[in-house]
């Protein structure tokens, strides 16, 4: 439907790299409130990532329900944006733009409010002699800047970028949930990471733009994705080098402990 094409192109793909993001936020925000024991945060982060699932759950039920019934009405659009106003014309008018507009400009300053806070906090402490607020305004000149640019063109030049790093960040969360298993090693996860980025930057090429997937250099890394990754079609390459990655991760970090241990 219209409004479900828009929304894989893009939308989707952002969903696990913006939770790092603001899971920063939420952690911050437990914190601030004085809450310090590490497994009372773990539980309110749980608490708080449980209610954002069900309603994003209906939220997106909802929207995938809207797409399908508009099937026959309208021609598929670019992007979920054309489609949703599209829909609200149809539905009620005006009026519908009027309440849409609204209903956009809301969800997406607190989401660009949490993301610019996090970005800025982040680089705070990575650059401390920088302060917060030229963080926070030169990236949200950037935004601003980049916004102009339309929604089509930004899902259009973004999705590689998102493509490479979202398989990047998934695996992380996952190796965040098992760490304990491995005693948090950093070695299971830098053959983890290594392995899986070999297969996120095929992913990237095979999802670049019309005029570059001509050329014979992508041509030739996207036949490498086809030939020896299971699942490369569907987006889901970079699974089995990322437990290929981690699996050899996981032996060299039994044999360094095994190695210490005797030593002692």
């Amino acid at each position: 439907s219209p409004l479900l094409k828009g929304f894989i192109d893009g939308y989707n793909t952002l969903d696990a790299l913006a939770s790092l993001a603001f899971g920063i936020i939420i952690v911050s925000t437990i914190k601030k409130l004085g809450i310090t024991n590490p497994n009372s945060i773990a539980k309110e982060t749980f608490k708080s990532g449980t209610i954002s699932i069900v309603l994003m759950g209906i939220i997106y039920s909802l929207l995938a329900f809207m797409g399908t019934m508009s099937i026959g009405k309208f021609k598929v659009s670019e992007n979920g944006g054309i489609a949703l106003a599209q829909i609200a014309r149809h539905y009620l008018g005006d009026y519908g733009i009027i309440v849409l507009s609204l209903i956009v400009i809301v969800a997406c300053l607190k989401t660009a409010i949490g993301l610019i806070t996090a970005f800025s906090e982040t680089f705070t402490e990575l650059f401390p002699k920088r302060s917060y607020l030229m963080f926070a305004t030169v990236v949200s000149i950037l935004a601003c800047i980049f916004a102009n640019v339309g929604l089509t063109k930004i899902i259009m030049y973004s999705t590689p970028v998102l493509m490479f790093i979202y398989p990047l960040a998934i695996t992380i969360i996952l190796l965040t949930l098992v760490s304990p298993l491995f005693n948090h090693s950093k070695i299971v996860y830098r053959f983890t990471i290594f392995f899986t980025m070999v297969a996120s930057f095929i992913d990237g090429v095979k999802a670049s733009p019309e005029p570059f997937l001509k050329t014979s250099f992508a041509k030739f890394i996207i036949s490498l994705g086809e030939k020896y990754l299971p699942f490369f079609d569907i987006g889901m390459g970079w699974i089995l080098p990322a437990l290929i990655g981690f699996i050899i991760g996981l032996i060299v970090y039994k044999i360094r402990s095994n190695k210490s241990t005797t030593t002692e």
